[in-house]
């Protein structure tokens, strides 16, 4: 019994490592366009990086290539909205 729970724990294992490992998708995969759709745009989504200067084009967290902060694709998910500000 114990060897089947080391056994399940490291196959388990070895899958999460897997996961994180994923290559990106290509662009027409996704949609991509440089342009973006209504309020939906890469710079406010949750999977964009913006680059080490915060100008120009940054990159994504799931597609390949450079990517501009006004583009748009279909795995669009908006970044959480901060809470409001407490008034003193």
């Amino acid at each position: 019994m114990k060897r089947r729970v080391i056994l399940l724990g490291l196959v388990g294992a070895s899958l999460v490592g897997t996961a994180g490992a994923q290559a990106k998708v290509k662009k027409s995969q996704v949609r991509y366009q440089t342009s973006p759709r209504g309020e939906e745009r890469c710079g406010l989504c949750i999977q964009y990086i913006p680059s080490a200067s915060g100008q120009g084009a940054g990159t994504c967290k799931i597609v390949a290539g450079s990517i501009s902060p006004a583009g748009w694709c279909a795995e669009f998910e908006a970044k959480p909205k901060p809470p409001p500000r407490k008034k003193t």
